[in-house]
Order: C-alpha cells, then structure tokens, then sequence
C-alpha cells in the first residue's frame, strides 16, 4: 500500500487494508473501472483523518472517475452497529464524508469536504468528476463569511427563492416535534439534530443544492448547499433523488422511516434532521428554521421551538406539533376557465401558450395552530381597469368574461408570524420568468400592455436578502 499524505491535517503514515470490511457502489457516471488503490487510499484516508480505522466497516460510494484514471470523486460511510437504544444516549449513527481523490505519481491522496485542500481541488478537477452545480456550492464556501450565527445562512442557487432553512415537510401541515436539539449520534455534542415525524410523510430539502446518498440506496440523504452549510436527513425511506444531482427547494427526498441500514437505530418512523457548516455538525440551540427559534433542554431530546406574531407568541414544546404556512391559488384562464387549484410553488397559468390570465384567487393553508389572524391579501392590475383594489382570503381579483388580461399583481401577508414572507414570480408576455420578488412588491408590468401569463407563489421563512 506504501505511504499516504493526507491533506487537511499534517499526517504522514503507512495503513493496512486488508482487513477492514469495505462495500463499494459505482455507478454509471464512473468513466473507468475503480480500482483497489483508490478504495483503498480512501479508507486510508480517513483512518489518518479520524485517527483510528474504522471499527464496524465502511460504505464507500465512487461517483465519478476521469477518462485518464487522474481524479476520482465520491463519499465514504463509517458504519455503525444497527438497533441501538437512542433514548439513553447510547445510539451510535454512522458518520459521513464526501471526498476528492488525485492521482500524484503512484499514490491516490485524498481530501476530505471543506478542507483547504479539497477546495483548491473542487477549483481545478475536470467536469467529468465534478459537476458544475457541486464545484459551485464547494467553492462559494470560500468567498462567503464563515460563522456559526444562523443569520449569515443565505442559502440561495438560481431558481430558488430563499434566504433561510425552511422545514423539511409540505408547507400547510403541521408536523409532530418528536426530538429537541440532541447530537447526531445520540446525546454527544454538538446537538446538531432535530426529529419530525407525522404528516404525510414526505421529506422536502429545506435548501436547494447537490444531494448525495451516503447510505447507498436507502436511509440517508446529505444536500450541500452553498457558503460552507450542509443538512442530513436519516432514517429515510424510498428515497426520490438520485446520487450527486442537483436538488430544489421543497424538493421531495423521500419518506419517513425506520432504516438504519449503515447504524443506529429508530423506534418508529421520523426524519433524524440535522445541519452541518464547513463539515462539522453544528448546536441548534438559538438558530432558525422556517421562522422557529429552536432552543435545546436541559438534557438531549428536550427543548421547544417558539414562534412569535402579531398579538402573540408560540410556544411548541417536544412531542407537540409545528404549523407550516402553506398557500393555495387558482387561476381563470384565456379559453381554459377556471384551472385547478395550485399550492406552494406550483404554476398557476399557462406557459408558451401565449394565453393570458384573466383572474386568480389566493388563500392560506393554515394546519392547526396558525394564528387565527394570519391572512393573505392580494391586488391586480387589469387592462383597461388599472389597480382593482386589494382582495383577501380566496376573493377573485381580475374580471372573468370580459376578456380582460391581468398585467400584473401584488402581494401581502397580514399580520405574518416572524420571519414568515409571501414570495412569487410571474411569467409575463414577451420576457418569460421575472426574478422571485415578496411581500407586496410588483411583479408582471404596468403600461406596456403585456399579459400575466402564469405565476407561482409560495411562503417562504424570512424575506429575500
């Protein structure tokens, strides 16, 4: 095996193999077969990076490797036993990490995520190992300000709406806070992980970015997302998303489960969730998520989440359920009539039909325990007519029968618990997508005479930056 430099730590050592269990999954992406020098410097890899071989095995995922057999790209699992008891702090769940491999004369040496040697390489590794939307997400984590304060978590990519994590379930449900702040494995610090459960049970990403199974094909998801941030989703089941591919905001991941294929251990079906930066897990005590500060008890599983708004504040306490604003619309539409309802995010209207949107009403979905005087109003500007004048709460703005387009529209929350915004963009008559705009600014156009053709809206955890 001889001796490898690992780079992110000072380490210089020669490391046995042979005997440690290692599983390894190639898919089609890798140009040339994977050979046992790159698992194996993998593994040795991150031997020296933790300091002491892995005990119960490791799961090692090759993405991609390049046609001249230089680069390699993948993530490696450290396996733990199955079936522990979590509830006495005892639960020991796998660790993950992604990694870049080069090829330096006879040796493969590897750098692990975040390290400053695996972003040098994210730089400059040929786009047939690593993507353009992954190399990105890597290297924005070097111009943007690294800290551990939530409020510097402006995750965004092209496309996506948003400034902070959003809860990971369809926004109008209210999901069960099964766990407070507690470690990835257990009790352990940093308590970095929260558990949902309840509601449909379909896990969203609560950022858009690049998802990668670190488990194979079941059980765990990661998605890195831009300036150094990263969240974990364990347990899961029937997993929706491929390895290493880009994700959207709310995108489905998969369900709520029991797997714990790679360790650990679930004693009914959650999402374990849990946030990483520069690639460490990270206390959740005192952050935000989807508009809760989320604030950790005096032992692990413990804790509460508090919400506040206008004439009051929310108090959610473990085993007790979070509401998730959703938004629903419809719209009236050129020669279609009234279309079916649409919600969070989804397009309301026509696109590359050249019909115009004639009427649309809005309204909350409000899950149990939204405050009774939260609403939504919404004003539209009419050929011929001008600003119509404001409509709430599922009223018609726009005309229907008279033929009249729609050219733009705005709007607003009433009385939005903190850090809620009501968030849409507009397909408009000769210049297609505007930009995502919130909160009662104008999208579509006014005195050009161009039709509102299709938009979508959703409510999102805090106003674009």
């Amino acid at each position: 095996m001889g001796t490898q430099r690992i780079f992110g730590r000072t380490l210089l050592l020669s490391v046995l193999v042979c005997a440690l269990a290692v599983s390894t999954s190639i898919p089609a992406k890798a140009q040339q077969p994977v050979s046992n020098d790159i698992r194996d410097a993998v593994v040795g890899a991150v031997t020296a990076f933790k300091g002491a071989a892995p005990r119960y095995g490791t799961f090692i995922n090759v993405i991609a490797v390049d046609r001249q057999n230089q680069w390699a790209y993948g993530t490696i699992a450290l396996l733990t036993p199955k079936n522990q008891d979590a509830q006495n702090g005892s639960e020991e769940l796998p660790e993950g990490f992604i990694w870049l491999a080069r090829r330096i004369g006879m040796n493969w040496e590897v750098a692990f995520e975040y390290t400053p040697t695996f972003l040098d390489w994210a730089a400059i590794a040929p786009s047939e190992v690593l993507d353009s939307n992954a190399r990105s997400l890597f290297l924005s984590a070097r111009v943007q300000p690294q800290t551990a304060s939530y409020d510097n978590m402006t995750i965004q990519a092209a496309g996506d709406p948003g400034g902070n994590l959003a809860l990971p379930w369809w926004p109008g449900q209210a999901w069960n806070f099964r766990g407070g702040p507690h470690g990835w494995s257990g009790s352990a610090r940093p308590w970095s992980s929260l558990d949902f459960s309840g509601g449909d049970g379909k896990v969203l990403a609560a950022r858009s970015g690049q998802a990668y199974r670190m488990c194979g094909n079941t059980t765990w998801i990661r998605v890195v997302h831009a300036d150094g941030w990263a969240t974990d989703y364990y347990h899961l089941i029937n997993l929706a998303v491929g390895n290493n591919v880009p994700v959207n905001y709310l995108q489905y991941l998969g369900d709520i489960g029991t797997a714990v294929d790679c360790g650990g251990s679930a004693s009914s079906a959650h999402v374990h969730f849990a946030i990483r930066l520069n690639g460490s897990y990270i206390e959740w005590n005192g952050r935000e998520i989807g508009g809760w500060t989320i604030y950790e008890g005096s032992s692990a599983y413990q804790g509460k989440a508090e919400r506040s708004f206008v004439g009051g504040n929310t108090v959610v306490n473990v085993n007790s359920t979070i509401y998730n604003i959703g938004v629903q619309y419809q719209a009236h539409v050129q020669n279609i009539g009234w279309q079916p309802a649409q919600a969070n995010g989804g397009t309301a209207g026509t696109v590359g039909q050249n019909l115009r949107m004639e009427a649309i009403n809005i309204s909350l979905l409000k899950p149990p325990g939204t405050p009774g005087n939260v609403d939504i109003c919404y004003e539209a500007h009419v050929q011929n007519i001008g600003w119509q004048g404001e409509r709430c709460n599922a009223q018609t703005a726009g005309t229907i029968g008279q033929s009249l387009r729609i050219e733009a529209i705005k709007i607003r929350l009433v009385n939005p618990p903190n850090r809620a915004s009501v968030c849409y963009r507009a397909y408009v008559e000769g210049i297609g997508w505007q930009p995502w705009y919130c909160d009662n600014v104008v999208v579509g156009t006014t005195g050009q005479g161009r039709r509102l053709e299709a938009l979508q809206i959703l409510i999102m955890p805090a106003s674009l930056p």
